[in-house]
């Protein structure tokens, strides 16, 4: 019988409570943790809106997208207030393909607001069938409603294009294009 316990199998409930408090303490959240996840679901969403316009149309992606109360202010134009009413004011006719990456976004403290930002391309043709493409930033304030995160306002300008050396105000403003298959 032994009676005299080596000093390895004394140290190994002190082993097993260190690394048991060192796993769980890894696995708790700091505040900075939490809002980073925010922010990357907020640009997460932000992509996933982008993908949903090019794929099944801009009315699609903003009925899907929009809060019902959305408010929408795109250069030189009138803000256009109500989900429903930005749908009206899409225009009809020559199809247009608007595009955009985000390419920053946050979170507010508390997790109920955040913002995206980035460069969007509406690509299409005019009446006259000559190519154009008109460039800008936009800027997209989130609200989390019901779990997911929802555009509440949407601000845009246009913007010289890659390689321009047009200033931004000789560039006639975008309109917002419907994708038309």
């Amino acid at each position: 019988m032994l009676t005299a316990t080596p000093r390895s199998i004394k140290s190994i409930p002190f082993l097993l409570l260190t690394g048991m408090s060192l796993l769980l303490g890894g696995c708790t959240s700091s505040p900075q943790m939490v809002r980073r996840a925010r922010d990357l679901a907020i640009l997460k969403t932000d992509r996933a809106f982008a993908l949903a316009a090019v794929r099944h149309g801009l009315p699609w992606a903003y009925h899907r997208y929009l809060l019902r109360d959305a408010l929408l202010i795109a250069a030189r134009a009138e803000p256009i207030r109500g989900r429903h009413q930005i749908l009206l004011q899409l225009p009809q006719g020559v199809p247009s393909l608007l595009t955009w990456s985000p390419h920053r976004a946050l979170s507010s403290t508390r997790g109920r607001l955040g913002v995206s930002w980035g460069h969007y391309e509406v690509t299409g043709r005019t009446t006259s069938g000559h190519p154009t493409v008109i460039y800008g930033s936009y800027v997209t304030l989130w609200k989390r409603q019901a779990g997911h995160w929802r555009v509440a306002l949407e601000m845009q300008n246009t913007a010289p294009g890659p390689g321009s050396s047009v200033h931004p105000g000789k560039i006639d403003p975008p309109r917002l294009t419907r994708q038309e298959s």
